[in-house]
């Protein structure tokens, strides 16, 4: 199932555009959770820190996880 509401994704698409790149998010045991449109939707939704969702799906400052959930790209994992 996924997380993606069209109220949420409204707020995303800001002028017709999306320039995020898909992220999808797992539990700490791996396991499927949904997908966002961007980062930035991921952040609102899961209350979360876009930068800290970014960086774990750059893999950057040896971040993995962020409250609990699991961040990737959709492209990295295609």
């Amino acid at each position: 199932s996924t997380l993606l509401a069209s109220s949420a994704a409204s707020d995303v698409y800001k002028a017709g555009r999306n320039k995020g790149k898909t992220v999808l998010v797992f539990n700490l045991n791996g396991e499927y959770i949904g997908e966002f449109v961007s980062s930035y939707q991921a952040a609102k939704i899961l209350n979360c820190d876009q930068g800290h969702i970014r960086r774990c799906c750059q893999h950057k400052e040896g971040r993995k996880q962020h409250k609990g959930y699991i961040f990737k790209y959709k492209e990295e994992l295609i």
